[in-house]
Protein backbone atom coordinates (compact mmCIF):
# COMPACT_ATOMS: atom_id res chain seq x y z
CA UNK A 1 0.00 0.00 0.00
CA UNK A 2 2.05 3.44 -1.23
CA UNK A 3 0.80 6.37 0.26
CA UNK A 4 -2.95 5.44 0.21
CA UNK A 5 -3.84 5.03 3.51
CA UNK A 6 -3.63 8.78 3.97
CA UNK A 7 -7.19 9.08 2.20
CA UNK A 8 -9.01 6.94 4.44
CA UNK A 9 -9.40 9.08 7.50
CA UNK A 10 -8.23 8.41 11.13
CA UNK A 11 -11.56 6.68 12.04
CA UNK A 12 -10.59 3.81 9.57
CA UNK A 13 -7.32 3.12 10.57
CA UNK A 14 -8.35 0.29 12.91
CA UNK A 15 -10.70 -1.14 10.00
CA UNK A 16 -7.68 -1.08 7.62
CA UNK A 17 -5.45 -3.04 9.44
CA UNK A 18 -7.95 -5.50 10.86
CA UNK A 19 -8.53 -6.11 7.19
CA UNK A 20 -4.93 -6.11 6.42
CA UNK A 21 -4.56 -9.01 8.74
CA UNK A 22 -7.43 -10.60 7.53
CA UNK A 23 -6.17 -11.49 4.48
CA UNK A 24 -2.82 -12.40 5.35
CA UNK A 25 -1.86 -16.15 6.47
CA UNK A 26 0.39 -16.62 9.36
CA UNK A 27 3.49 -15.43 9.00
CA UNK A 28 2.82 -13.24 6.08
CA UNK A 29 4.41 -9.46 5.74
CA UNK A 30 3.01 -6.12 4.09
CA UNK A 31 4.40 -3.23 2.68
CA UNK A 32 2.62 0.33 3.47
CA UNK A 33 4.04 3.56 2.66
CA UNK A 34 2.49 6.98 4.07
CA UNK A 35 3.38 10.31 4.73
CA UNK A 36 3.30 10.92 8.03
CA UNK A 37 3.12 14.00 10.54
CA UNK A 38 4.79 14.71 13.85
CA UNK A 39 3.26 12.44 16.86
CA UNK A 40 2.52 14.72 19.25
CA UNK A 41 0.81 17.06 16.01
CA UNK A 42 -1.59 14.44 15.07
CA UNK A 43 -4.71 14.74 17.28
CA UNK A 44 -4.35 17.96 16.42
CA UNK A 45 -4.01 18.16 12.62
CA UNK A 46 -6.51 15.25 12.13
CA UNK A 47 -9.59 17.80 13.66
CA UNK A 48 -8.09 21.04 11.38
CA UNK A 49 -8.73 21.45 7.88
CA UNK A 50 -5.64 23.56 6.38
CA UNK A 51 -4.59 24.34 2.86
CA UNK A 52 -3.70 20.92 1.77
CA UNK A 53 -7.31 19.74 2.92
CA UNK A 54 -9.38 23.00 1.16
CA UNK A 55 -8.10 23.22 -1.47
CA UNK A 56 -5.41 19.70 -2.60
CA UNK A 57 -6.66 17.02 -0.77
CA UNK A 58 -10.27 17.10 0.67
CA UNK A 59 -11.12 14.75 3.75
CA UNK A 60 -7.39 13.25 3.81
CA UNK A 61 -6.15 12.60 7.44
CA UNK A 62 -2.39 12.63 7.39
CA UNK A 63 -1.15 9.82 10.27
CA UNK A 64 1.80 9.73 13.10
CA UNK A 65 3.52 6.99 12.99
CA UNK A 66 2.09 6.00 16.71
CA UNK A 67 -1.28 6.50 15.42
CA UNK A 68 -0.61 3.74 12.46
CA UNK A 69 0.71 1.13 15.51
CA UNK A 70 -1.98 2.16 17.77
CA UNK A 71 -4.85 1.47 15.51
CA UNK A 72 -3.14 -2.16 14.34
CA UNK A 73 -2.47 -3.19 17.93
CA UNK A 74 -5.64 -2.60 18.84
CA UNK A 75 -7.82 -4.08 15.37
CA UNK A 76 -4.86 -7.01 14.50
CA UNK A 77 -2.55 -8.98 15.38
CA UNK A 78 0.25 -7.25 12.75
CA UNK A 79 3.48 -6.18 14.82
CA UNK A 80 5.75 -3.84 13.21
CA UNK A 81 9.31 -5.67 12.09
CA UNK A 82 11.06 -3.15 9.94
CA UNK A 83 10.90 1.05 9.32
CA UNK A 84 12.21 3.61 7.13
CA UNK A 85 12.33 7.15 7.29
CA UNK A 86 12.55 8.52 3.20
CA UNK A 87 11.14 12.17 4.02
CA UNK A 88 14.33 13.90 3.38
CA UNK A 89 14.51 12.59 -0.24
CA UNK A 90 10.82 14.63 -1.03
CA UNK A 91 12.61 17.89 -0.18
CA UNK A 92 14.64 17.55 -3.83
CA UNK A 93 11.55 15.54 -5.18
CA UNK A 94 9.26 18.33 -4.77
CA UNK A 95 11.70 20.81 -5.59
CA UNK A 96 12.18 19.15 -8.97
CA UNK A 97 8.75 19.01 -9.76
CA UNK A 98 7.84 22.76 -8.83
CA UNK A 99 10.84 23.42 -12.10
CA UNK A 100 9.27 20.44 -14.54
CA UNK A 101 5.86 22.45 -13.89
CA UNK A 102 7.75 25.86 -14.18
CA UNK A 103 9.88 24.69 -17.73
CA UNK A 104 6.28 23.47 -18.87
CA UNK A 105 4.10 26.35 -17.81
CA UNK A 106 2.07 26.74 -21.91
CA UNK A 107 1.50 22.75 -21.90
CA UNK A 108 -0.06 23.34 -18.60
CA UNK A 109 -2.28 26.07 -19.51
CA UNK A 110 -3.24 24.22 -22.65
CA UNK A 111 -5.13 21.75 -20.47
CA UNK A 112 -7.27 24.75 -19.53
CA UNK A 113 -5.70 25.41 -16.02
CA UNK A 114 -5.38 29.12 -15.41
CA UNK A 115 -2.91 31.74 -13.72
CA UNK A 116 -4.93 31.21 -10.18
CA UNK A 117 -4.33 26.94 -10.61
CA UNK A 118 -0.77 27.57 -11.15
CA UNK A 119 -0.20 29.59 -8.18
CA UNK A 120 -1.83 27.56 -6.12
CA UNK A 121 0.19 24.31 -7.00
CA UNK A 122 3.29 26.27 -7.23
CA UNK A 123 2.07 27.43 -3.12
CA UNK A 124 1.34 23.48 -2.55
CA UNK A 125 4.96 22.17 -3.80
CA UNK A 126 7.06 25.06 -2.14
CA UNK A 127 4.22 24.36 1.22
CA UNK A 128 5.09 20.33 1.53
CA UNK A 129 8.65 21.02 0.44
CA UNK A 130 8.99 22.87 3.62
CA UNK A 131 7.39 20.48 5.44
CA UNK A 132 9.59 18.02 4.55
CA UNK A 133 12.81 20.11 5.22
CA UNK A 134 11.82 21.04 8.24
CA UNK A 135 10.68 17.24 9.55
CA UNK A 136 7.21 18.34 10.16
CA UNK A 137 5.72 15.81 8.08
CA UNK A 138 7.79 12.67 6.65
CA UNK A 139 7.25 9.24 5.09
CA UNK A 140 7.31 6.48 6.26
CA UNK A 141 7.94 2.74 4.72
CA UNK A 142 6.50 0.32 7.41
CA UNK A 143 6.34 -3.61 6.94
CA UNK A 144 4.31 -5.44 9.15
CA UNK A 145 4.23 -9.11 9.99
CA UNK A 146 1.55 -11.59 11.52
CA UNK A 147 2.90 -14.12 14.12
CA UNK A 148 3.86 -17.28 12.65
CA UNK A 149 6.53 -15.52 10.52
CA UNK A 150 9.85 -17.68 9.84
CA UNK A 151 11.75 -15.08 7.81
CA UNK A 152 14.76 -13.85 9.07
CA UNK A 153 15.56 -9.84 9.99
CA UNK A 154 15.85 -7.93 6.74
CA UNK A 155 19.15 -7.38 7.31
CA UNK A 156 20.22 -10.52 8.56
CA UNK A 157 21.15 -11.85 4.90
CA UNK A 158 23.54 -8.96 4.10
CA UNK A 159 25.24 -8.63 6.88
CA UNK A 160 28.21 -10.28 7.73
CA UNK A 161 30.72 -10.69 10.60
CA UNK A 162 34.55 -10.02 9.70
CA UNK A 163 37.26 -10.67 12.72
CA UNK A 164 39.08 -6.73 12.43
CA UNK A 165 41.77 -7.09 15.33
CA UNK A 166 42.96 -9.30 17.83
CA UNK A 167 44.57 -8.54 21.03
CA UNK A 168 45.44 -10.39 24.53
CA UNK A 169 45.29 -9.17 27.84
CA UNK A 170 45.71 -10.88 31.05
CA UNK A 171 46.29 -14.06 29.24
CA UNK A 172 43.07 -14.39 27.82
CA UNK A 173 42.63 -13.75 23.80
CA UNK A 174 39.65 -11.15 22.86
CA UNK A 175 38.71 -10.87 19.02
CA UNK A 176 37.10 -7.61 17.99
CA UNK A 177 34.42 -8.19 14.99
CA UNK A 178 33.19 -6.15 11.98
CA UNK A 179 29.69 -6.20 10.89
CA UNK A 180 30.00 -5.12 7.15
CA UNK A 181 26.61 -4.67 4.98
CA UNK A 182 27.24 -5.35 1.48
CA UNK A 183 24.75 -4.12 -0.89
CA UNK A 184 23.67 -6.32 -3.73
CA UNK A 185 23.57 -5.15 -7.46
CA UNK A 186 20.39 -6.26 -7.87
CA UNK A 187 19.16 -3.78 -4.38
CA UNK A 188 20.99 -0.71 -6.02
CA UNK A 189 18.89 1.54 -7.77
CA UNK A 190 19.70 2.66 -11.14
CA UNK A 191 22.74 5.79 -11.40
CA UNK A 192 20.27 8.29 -12.43
CA UNK A 193 18.61 7.86 -8.99
CA UNK A 194 22.01 7.63 -7.27
CA UNK A 195 22.17 11.26 -8.55
CA UNK A 196 19.12 12.26 -7.96
CA UNK A 197 19.33 11.29 -4.21
CA UNK A 198 22.65 11.97 -3.07
CA UNK A 199 22.15 11.37 0.55
CA UNK A 200 20.99 7.96 -0.22
CA UNK A 201 22.15 4.41 1.20
CA UNK A 202 22.76 3.18 -1.39
CA UNK A 203 25.49 5.57 -3.01
CA UNK A 204 28.04 3.66 -0.59
CA UNK A 205 29.12 -0.05 -1.18
CA UNK A 206 29.09 -0.88 2.40
CA UNK A 207 27.41 0.18 5.51
CA UNK A 208 29.35 -0.35 8.74
CA UNK A 209 27.73 -1.02 11.57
Amino acid sequence: SVEMIEAIGKSQFQTFWNRCGELLRPGGRLALQSITIQDHRFEATSREVDFIKRYIFPGSCIPSVSALLSAAAESSDLRLVHLEEIGSHYVRTLAEWRENVHAQVDQVKALGLDDAFLRMWDFYLCYCEGGFAERTIGDAQLIMERPGAKTDPLLARLCSRKPSSTFFLHGLTFRSYQSVCPIPKSARPPAELNEFQPNSFFNFPYLFI
